[in-house]
């Protein structure tokens, strides 16, 4: 940061002083043991609120336990936003023997801008305080006390305040208060054990509710909890009444074109107005793929979006601006539209919570066409399935803006959005110590359409084939190509399709002896779509991917492959059903398996179900090909490595007849009757051609025929 910079953020937004008159101040130091392993034991953690002149004030006794802590805390370091807050240091203390030193001195306080988001696009504009101590050893105790001001441009009145206890360090005592204007409506939801406040009358006429707790053992979050779900132990407290009041005051802020046209260049592209649908998904397609995202948070606060016209001239900006673009694109056009407030990791439980405005991290569009609501988010790009098949994450619940009264909305469900995503392996195996040829086919939809072509227009042609093939190599140590890799997009439908064709050799990965080899192939991707739980009891729910559509389909086609009888094994739980099916026909053996959810958890007293769930899928999933030694791969067709699309505009192609220079007599006077036009012809073709002897057969001898024609087409691949 320049030193200007610093020297206005340290004059005019950091202050040295005592803390106010409403701070209670502890000065003992609790004595909470240490606990084996623990690098830092936290004495106390004190937060205190004070909802007229919206401070908080904190302060935090820390023990250092080993020399890793002093490593950590020698440098005292706070975040803050200039935009849009002041801090006041009351003190930094180092405590040591009953001895107190003090290091909040101004010459020892440094301020650093450092843009730690940099590489997702944003830039926040916040700066470090920053304290080096010095002289610091095992077992010294730092007492910190601060008071942060916030300042913020959207709801400067309201007051709010979402706070749990910490969980990864021990704590001796910890204290949440909350002091505000007797007159004041406020109101309060908690989970801690001791659940009501301890409630107390200021002079002034100041009310202060407390909540306190002791002997707080460090607790490590469950892994796959899901992000909805809430810390077992948190207060919530606003003065704010209902959501209503937050979706009126940020359509209060948000800026209002009435006259809003569209640019030049995108209102040519609209070449149907009153096809709401198209026109929708023009104006979506232009927001998504035409502005890059980027959050310049160090104007507003981050807190009100830019005018559209300053967002089309800069071609930039952060979901605020792209959504508040976006809602005057579709408006122009009477296509209602609103912006959505949403979380994007506690969606789910904010019915649970109370009204404010720090529980939104996001912005989202509702638009509606023929009646019906649907969601975009225009930070996403390369998206394909039109104004009405659109995919977007699940955030559940959302408060829209507008000047009219409102409240928590649902998310509306789109059901022509279909995600599915399909992996077929074709295998012609070779063992004769020549290369076997493996085709790989992925069919995709929805958002793994999108996955896709962003990962297309992000990488390349060259590069995306490049990762595809190293993919490919991961699984089953491809050796080369036969044939490029093809792909088909379809954005309208939202459908991608890629076919790869590689030489390989399993000989490197067979075990064998001297009559027979046994090829173990790759682990199943829907092995990897499901994360596995341990066996430890669980609390806290256990995350899956919602709504997963995945078919993995292998086919080994060998002169080794008998018939055998059809297998299928299929497994249930609550929101997940998956299936495993082999199919054994003569030359070519498959097995498919599929997992399909219809849930984003599984319930904590399930979790043990789930894990051998999936253990027993892994076993059922895997396959291992014995097969002997000596045996030429199969036939490779012709379309081998070709995509659908291909092969059905080659089905559109006119087709001519070529006759060959040497027919039988039966074969032209049988191509005569076809090609005449004139019914005349053919009758007296068939009285002129002599009856051949032996043509009449039996009803055995034509069964038998049919059955020898149904077995050519079975043992097509032994050609």
């Amino acid at each position: 940061m320049q030193a200007s910079v610093a020297e206005k953020v340290r004059s005019t937004q950091l202050e040295h002083s005592s803390p106010a008159e409403w701070v209670r101040m502890n000065e003992s130091v609790r004595t909470t043991p240490r606990r084996d392993g623990e690098p830092i034991t936290r004495l106390l953690l004190d937060i205190q609120h004070d909802t007229e002149s919206h401070a908080s004030c904190i302060r935090q006794q820390q023990r250092l336990e080993n020399k890793q802590a002093v490593q950590e805390l020698a440098q005292w370091r706070i975040n803050f936003d200039p935009n849009s807050q002041k801090i006041k240091l009351h003190h930094i203390r180092v405590i040591r023997d009953g001895i107190t030193r003090e290091y909040s001195k101004p010459e020892n306080v440094r301020i650093i801008q450092r843009e730690e988001d940099l590489e997702s696009y944003i830039l926040h504009g916040q700066v470090t305080l920053l304290v080096v101590l010095e002289d610091i050893r095992v077992g010294d105790v730092i007492d910190s006390c601060y008071t942060l001001i916030n300042q913020p441009q959207l709801l400067p009145d309201h007051f709010s305040s979402f706070q749990s206890p910490p969980d990864l360090i021990r704590t001796g005592e910890y204290k949440l208060s909350v002091r505000f204007p007797q007159q004041t409506a406020i109101q309060w939801k908690s989970a801690l054990p001791e659940n009501n406040p301890l409630i107390t009358e200021e002079e002034g006429g100041y009310i202060r509710w407390q909540w306190r707790t002791h002997d707080i053992d460090p607790t490590e979050a469950e892994v796959h909890t899901p992000s909805w779900k809430l810390p077992t132990d948190w207060v919530h407290i606003s003065d704010m009444q209902k959501w209503s009041e937050l979706a009126v005051a940020a359509h209060s802020a948000w800026p209002e074109v009435s006259d809003f046209k569209l640019p030049d260049q995108l209102a040519s592209k609209i070449d149907d107005p009153g096809n709401q649908k198209k026109t929708a998904d023009t104006l979506i397609r232009y927001v998504q793929d035409e502005f890059r995202y980027l959050s310049v948070k160090t104007n507003l606060g981050g807190q009100i979006p830019n005018p559209p016209e300053k967002v089309i001239e800069r071609g930039y900006g952060d979901c605020k601006d792209l959504c508040s673009l976006l809602t005057h694109l579709l408006g122009s056009q009477s296509i209602k539209a609103r912006p959505i407030l949403v979380n994007t990791t506690l969606g789910k439980s904010l019915p649970e919570l109370l009204p404010c405005a720090t529980l939104f991290d996001h912005v989202i569009v509702e638009y509606k066409i023929d009646g019906m609501a649907y969601w975009v988010d225009p930070t996403l790009t390369e998206q394909g399935g039109g104004a009405t098949g659109r995919y977007i994450p699940s955030y559940y619940f959302g408060l829209p803006i507008q000047a009219r009264p409102t409240h928590l909305v649902e998310q509306p469900h789109n059901r022509s959005v279909k995600d599915s995503y399909q992996l077929h392996d074709t295998i012609l195996l070779d063992t004769a110590k020549n290369t076997s040829i493996l085709r790989v086919t992925t069919t995709v939809s929805g958002r793994y359409a999108d996955d896709f072509r962003l990962q297309f227009a992000q990488e390349g042609p060259e590069g995306f084939i490049k990762s595809t093939e190293e993919r490919q190599s991961n699984r089953y140590q491809t050796e080369s190509s036969v044939t490029p890799v093809k792909y088909h997009d379809n954005r309208e439908l939202n459908e991608w399709q890629m076919i790869e064709v590689y030489n390989i050799d399993f000989f490197k990965s067979m075990s064998f002896d001297r009559q027979f080899l046994q090829l173990s192939l790759p682990r199943s991707i829907i092995m990897a779509a499901l994360p596995t739980p341990d066996e430890t009891e669980r609390q806290a729910p256990f995350e899956i991917p919602n709504n997963l559509d995945i078919t993995h389909i292998v086919e080994v086609h060998s002169k080794a492959n008998g018939r055998q009888r059809r297998q299928l094994k299929t497994f249930e739980l609550a929101g997940l059903e998956a299936s495993v099916e082999g199919i054994f026909r003569s030359g070519a053996w498959t097995k498919t398996i599929q997992l399909k959810t219809s849930t984003d958890h599984i319930p904590a007293d399930q979790v043990l179900s789930l894990r051998q769930l999936l253990l027993d899928l892994w076993q059922h999933s895997s396959w291992v090909i014995t097969a002997p030694r000596g045996l030429v791969r199969l036939h490779r067709p012709e379309d081998f490595g070709q995509l659908t699309a291909d092969k059905a505009k080659a089905k559109k192609r006119p087709q001519t007849t070529v006759v060959p220079k040497k027919q039988s007599a039966r074969r032209a006077r049988f191509r005569a009757q076809k090609l005449s036009t004139h019914p005349e012809e053919i009758k007296k073709s068939e009285q002129d051609t002599p009856k051949q002897k032996g043509r009449g057969k039996s009803k055995k001898e034509s069964h038998s025929g049919k059955r020898n024609g149904f077995l050519k087409s079975i043992l097509f691949w032994k050609k």
